[in-house]
C-alpha cells in the first residue's frame, strides 16, 4: 500500500483502464484499482507498489485457483471465504468471484486474471517509457 503522503507527490498519473490507474511519485510508481462501491457510491482504491506485484500477481492466481476449484466441488460452499492478501472468495450467485475488498470484484475467471496481468504489464512499459522522458 502507499501512504497518502507518497501519493500526494504523483508526479504522473495515467488510465490504464476504466478502473485501473498507474500513479508515478518520486519514489516509485504504483497500480491504483478503482471502483464505485455497492454503498450509496463511496470509492474503493486497492493500490500495489510495483515491489509487491509479482506477489500480487501471484497470491491472485492462487485465489482464483481456490476460487474455481472450490466452487467446482461445490460441497458446502461457505458464503464467503478468505484468500490470501486478505482477498475474499465470494459464492453468491451473480455476486460470485474473487475481491480486492468486501466490494471490489475483481475477477470470476481466467480471462479477468489475463486481463489484470495485462495491465501490470502495460504499466511497467509505461514506467519505462514516461521516465525516459522526464
Amino acid at each position: 500500500m502507499v501512504s497518502k503522503v507518497e501519493e500526494a507527490k504523483a508526479i504522473y498519473r495515467e488510465k490504464l483502464d476504466k478502473e485501473c490507474e498507474l500513479v508515478i511519485t518520486k519514489k516509485g510508481w504504483y497500480i491504483q484499482f478503482h471502483a464505485n462501491t455497492w454503498d450509496e457510491g463511496k470509492d474503493m482504491n486497492y493500490k500495489v507498489t510495483s515491489e509487491k506485484l509479482p506477489q500480487f500477481l501471484s497470491d491472485l492466481k492462487k485465489n482464483l485457483k481456490l476460487y474455481l476449484n472450490m466452487k467446482e466441488e461445490n460441497e458446502k460452499i461457505p458464503r464467503d471465504a478468505e484468500g490470501l492478501r486478505e482477498m475474499i472468495l465470494r459464492f453468491k450467485g451473480e455476486e460470485s468471484g474473487v475481491y480486492l475488498s468486501d466490494t471490489y470484484r475483481i475477477m470470476t475467471c481466467q480471462e479477468d486474471y489475463d486481463l489484470v496481468e495485462e495491465l501490470v504489464k502495460k504499466a511497467r512499459d509505461r514506467v519505462h517509457k514516461v521516465l525516459e522522458t522526464m
